[in-house]
């Protein structure tokens, strides 16, 4: 179940904790097997329910395309209408 090393008074200790049942737990210390007297009943440790995703229904819908784009301008109206740009002036 569990295992922890403790040092009491300059001596090591490895403790098992094999089973808790009630008042009582066996554990192994260092090898040798106990049966120790708890002065109250420890209470199990609660564990998440396991929830499953509920199943779809029906299947998504179908992905839309993005924002339309508009058409460029042929290349003659781009001539016809081009706007030189100001060249940068220094400050």
């Amino acid at each position: 179940m569990s295992k922890y090393q403790y040092k009491v008074n300059g001596v090591d200790y490895t403790v098992e904790i094999e089973e808790i049942e009630g008042k009582t737990a066996k554990v192994t210390v260092n090898g040798k097997p106990f049966e120790v007297e708890l002065p109250e009943p420890v209470k199990a440790p609660s564990r998440p329910k396991k929830v499953e995703a509920p199943a779809p229904t029906q299947p998504p819908p179908p992905r839309t395309k993005g924002v339309q784009r508009t058409p460029r301008q042929p290349p003659e109206l781009a001539r016809k209408y081009w706007l030189p740009s100001p060249a940068p002036s220094p400050m």
